[in-house]
């Protein structure tokens, strides 16, 4: 190689990207379309080396994220402000690097995640929204605010969200934290609302939040009591939930995470 004189060196990206016609983050055989084959692709060009790509979290076919992780090593001189530049200009306009640092080889993204915030956007109004319905679900009818909302606290805590896992999840344990959740109800032209739900904890299972989300809908049609999560969550069976809402609404918003050039700072 070219510029295997140079010491190996280890990169932290933040990225954001809409995932609108993506395969999801995670690379698969036979599949182009991957957020995480796209990067290894252009980053593998640019710097005359395969390039392998370890994420933080994985985000499934059609969601977005502001805020999405990932690290790789290099042997290239390259300094970060011009990485960024470069491969900003070979990436799809769909996907951009925000932030990059050096950090130790052994930094992995999994492990350095100290929590995540995901984002659900839903708009009600009497007809669809072109330049909206890419990042939000659009449904007729005005939902239950008080609903939602008593339906959210009732997640707050550890729980086993068996309930509201995908059945092909390779999840060890169900367990996990919701620290903070809630809803903000933004107006939208010819009287249509904005609903976003936002979620924060320590982690979570394979299409956890739109089936949340779409539990959560439910309620807030009036089809179910806020009343019923309890009973939900303790029967542990995907069954009881509610459907899983479309990829479209959901977005990564943040990693809970301090970047090297931070601690530095402190």
């Amino acid at each position: 190689m070219i510029f295997s004189s140079y010491p190996q060196r280890r990169v932290a990206l933040k990225l954001s990207y809409d995932g609108t016609g993506y395969h999801g983050w995670q690379k698969q055989p036979k599949i182009e379309r991957t957020i995480q084959g796209e990067l290894e692709r252009h980053l593998s060009s640019l710097l005359k080396a395969s390039i392998e790509i370890d994420g933080a979290s994985r985000t499934d076919a059609g969601v977005h994220a502001e805020d999405q992780l990932c690290a790789f090593n290099l042997q290239h001189p390259i300094l970060i402000s011009g990485l960024i530049k470069a491969i900003n200009r070979r990436l799809s306009p769909q996907i951009a690097v925000t932030h990059a640092y050096d950090v130790p080889l052994d930094f992995q993204p999994r492990f350095i995640n100290r929590g995540k915030r995901y984002r659900y956007r839903i708009y009600c109004a009497e007809t669809r929204y072109p330049l909206i319905d890419r990042y939000a679900t659009w449904i007729r009818s005005p939902l239950n605010r008080e609903g939602l909302v008593e339906g959210l606290k009732w997640l707050h805590g550890v729980h086993d969200f068996t309930s509201f896992a995908a059945s092909n999840g390779q999840h060890k344990t169900a367990d996990r934290e919701i620290w903070y959740t809630s809803l903000h109800c933004l107006p939208l032209p010819s009287g249509g609302v904005m609903y976003e739900l936002r979620f924060a904890g320590d982690g979570f299972l394979k299409q956890m939040i739109r089936n949340l989300v779409g539990t959560l809908i439910e309620i807030g049609r009036g089809h179910w009591e806020s009343h019923r999560v309890p009973a939900i969550l303790e029967a542990r069976d995907r069954s009881a939930a509610g459907p899983t809402a479309p990829a479209r609404g959901l977005c990564l918003e943040e990693m809970f995470w301090t970047p090297p050039s931070e601690l530095k700072e402190n």
